[in-house]
């Protein structure tokens, strides 16, 4: 518990360093997900935003029991972080927290449509349903910050078509775009 807190802290502390540039990715826009990674250390923070249509194939609240069925599915592949996100074997890196959040669950855990975690953005979707995003934490205890992270969530997520990166290690910040098949993100 102790650990989850203080990565809290940490991401609370980074989300300042990122939010200029978060706010500056623009609209939400399907097969575009954000990914922010920080290397503290030994340690090595993710937090990643994507439209559940990316994830799941659908933004509405499930109507069927198929549809619940894929985001169960769905939400146990984005709890595996060790699966999603690879580092150097040299680094020893293991997956020490992973939070995914779905847009269409309470904090009982049973799925319903909350409107405000849905963002309108003015154009027609066909129906005029929101828009809802997943979010996904991730913490790594690693021996040593690693040269690079390979990213999986193309493989996993056949919906998402690119990353947008934003990166802050002790050597410098930066960002970069990862898309299928250019899923490595090397660190400075």
């Amino acid at each position: 518990m102790k650990k989850l807190v203080r990565s809290a802290f940490l991401f609370a502390g980074l989300a300042g360093t990122f939010a200029p540039l978060a706010q500056a990715a623009g609209p939400h826009v399907h097969g575009v997900g954000a990914l922010n990674l920080a290397v503290d250390g030994t340690g090595v923070f993710i937090e990643l935003h994507s439209p559940a249509a990316d994830v799941f194939g659908f933004e509405h609240a499930p109507r069927t029991a198929g549809q619940r069925e894929q985001v169960a599915a769905a939400m146990v592949r984005l709890a595996d972080g060790a699966a999603l996100f690879r580092a150097p074997a040299e680094a020893g890196c293991e997956l020490r927290e992973a939070a995914p959040v779905s847009p269409f669950e309470d904090e009982s855990g049973h799925g319903h449509d909350h409107g405000h975690h849905h963002e309108e953005h003015g154009h027609d979707h066909g129906g005029h349903e929101a828009h809802a995003d997943v979010s996904a934490t991730y913490g790594f205890a690693c021996a040593a910050a690693p040269a690079w992270v390979e990213v999986g969530l193309f493989e996993a997520f056949p919906g998402m078509q690119r990353l947008d990166v934003q990166f802050i290690t002790a050597s410098g910040q930066g960002k970069a775009v990862l898309e299928r098949g250019a899923s490595r993100l090397d660190l400075p």
